[in-house]
């Protein structure tokens, strides 16, 4: 059991990897993608109550709603919260390093418990998803 673990996320897609502390290899654990995030918002919103697919004027049902894409990025950083916390309350690992693009990192900040917010010894606001784990590694260190 490694004691520190590696969160690379963006708003669609995240990786968690095992390491030692001085980050000599890194071991894929866990790969998460969330196709949702992936659509554009008009997709997002068809069936919403008060949307009209047919054109012209029409007045929305919610005014005051909150940006659907937002949302559905919330969404996925619950789900990437609710697989640490599950890790955490089992004793998986002790510390976390988070990389992730900087818009997707406030938004993992807001969704974090307590106990994960404080095993973070590390962020990083870059998208580290597009590198393979040694190039990854590279990265980690040059951010100490």
């Amino acid at each position: 059991m490694s004691n520190t673990w590696v969160l690379v996320a963006e708003s669609s897609r995240a990786k968690i990897y095992s390491t030692d502390g001085d980050l000599d290899a890194l071991k894929e654990i866990i790969d998460l993608s969330h196709s949702e995030s992936r659509l554009h918002e008009q997709e997002l919103t068809t069936d919403l109550p008060g949307s009209n697919a047919g054109g012209g004027s029409s007045h929305h049902k919610y005014e005051d709603r909150t940006d659907v894409k937002d949302q559905v990025h919330v969404d996925f950083a619950k789900q990437i919260e609710e697989n640490l916390e599950k890790a955490w309350n089992q004793g998986e690992f002790k510390q976390l390093i988070v990389a992730s693009a900087p818009d997707f990192l406030g938004v993992l900040r807001k969704v974090m418990s307590p106990n994960i917010s404080k095993s973070v010894i590390r962020e990083i606001s870059k998208n580290l998803m597009q590198f393979d784990a040694k190039e990854m590694l590279e990265h980690l260190r040059l951010h100490r």
